[in-house]
């Protein structure tokens, strides 16, 4: 069982499921029990994929990999999912996918309640 504040997971789905609407058009959420008893969040999308070189960046705040003609977006999404998980002891992080298309994975992780770290 995960505990933590609704509101903050709520807002952490929200901005994840939409980030990946707006970027791939199709969104995949997976939820597994991950290693060490941790909790591993993956939404992946078909979209074009974010390259290496900025996939730390898109987690600041206002940051945004496309221009003002870009889709709509305030660049905070993803910089609200890194602080939500890590008040529950977590990390976030994109990586890329073995998909046919050149996707990112958002992948959020973190320990239940009542798991000890490893």
């Amino acid at each position: 069982m995960v505990t933590g504040d609704p509101v903050g997971f709520r807002q952490l789905f929200t901005n994840l499921l939409e980030n990946a609407v707006r970027h791939g058009g199709q969104p995949d959420l997976v939820v597994v029990d991950g290693q060490a008893g941790a909790v591993e969040l993956s939404v992946r999308d078909n979209g074009k994929g974010i390259p290496e070189e900025h996939r730390e960046r898109v987690f600041g705040v206002f940051e945004r990999l496309e221009g003002p003609s870009g889709s709509a977006g305030t660049g905070m999404g993803l910089a609200i999912c890194r602080k939500i998980v890590e008040v529950l002891g977590g990390g976030i992080a994109i990586v890329a996918t073995t998909a046919p298309t050149s996707a990112s994975s958002c992948r959020p992780r973190w320990r239940p309640a009542g798991r000890p770290r490893s």
